[in-house]
């Protein structure tokens, strides 16, 4: 390898250990066991940061299929209430199918969910969705924040270890 690679090398060496020692000295992180309890404590909060995210977003993609379903649900009520009250319920099914089929999808949905007798609004429903997606907004900034965080430490701290080679002529 040439000479000026070896220089750079070296100077790029000595650049990365004087990053590491300013982040350790700054974090007040003396011994390699306070690197390693600070590393498992950032690690602990990311986890429960993660799973945080992963529980609002559930609650997110829940929410939306009852608002959907609630909707489906009330659009087609009065549609499915004449079809009970037809005479000739056959002919009024096959003209007007979709809806029928629509309305019992909604009507098993929601009772699977246990939701009996009276439907929660949907204005109601949307509001609590738009509080859950700010809440999902603020998992996901403590999660990325926890990792940037995190590679922070883990980039200065291991980069002693992933140094340029330099050649030894």
């Amino acid at each position: 390898q040439s000479r000026g690679y070896e220089q750079w090398a070296k100077i790029h060496n000595l650049k990365q250990a004087a990053k590491t020692m300013n982040f350790l000295t700054e974090n007040k992180i003396e011994q390699y066991a306070d690197l390693l309890t600070r590393i498992e404590e950032i690690a602990t909060a990311s986890e429960q940061a993660g799973d945080g995210l992963k529980e609002a977003e559930k609650r997110l993609s829940d929410m939306a299929l009852l608002i959907k379903n609630v909707t489906t649900y009330q659009k087609t009520k009065p549609l499915y209430e004449t079809y009970r009250k037809a005479r000739n319920k056959e002919k009024y099914r096959a003209e007007h199918e979709r809806g029928i089929i629509l309305h019992e999808a909604a009507a098993k949905a929601l009772k699977a969910a246990q939701i009996g007798g009276k439907l929660p609004s949907v204005p109601a429903l949307q509001a609590e969705y738009e509080k859950l997606q700010g809440q999902s907004l603020l998992w996901l900034w403590i999660c990325y924040a926890i990792e940037r965080h995190f590679a922070g430490v883990r980039y200065k701290s291991l980069s002693p270890a992933k140094v340029r080679p330099q050649s030894r002529i």
